[in-house]
């Protein structure tokens, strides 16, 4: 199976760096914990199948809501 589900962070600039890629949407929002829990930026799951974005962490929410909890927001398509 080839990997669907790509997790990016964004740079200072606006454009995103990928960090990885993977099978599962399972998979993928394991990853996207990890990312965001030290990414300065938004961080997001890109569904390479869909072409659609599947899951967004915010930054700035993150932040004001502390280390643990996060606001997501879900189906926001790719630019």
């Amino acid at each position: 199976m080839r990997p669907t589900f790509a997790i990016f962070t964004m740079l200072p600039d606006g454009r995103p760096f990928w960090i990885e890629s993977v099978e599962t949407l399972e998979a993928a929002r394991g990853c996207l914990r990890e990312v965001a829990r030290n990414a300065p930026g938004n961080c997001f799951i890109y569904s390479a199948k869909s072409g659609v974005v599947e899951l967004i962490i915010h930054s700035e929410l993150r932040e004001r809501l502390g280390p643990r909890s996060s606001h997501v927001v879900q189906g926001r398509e790719a630019s």
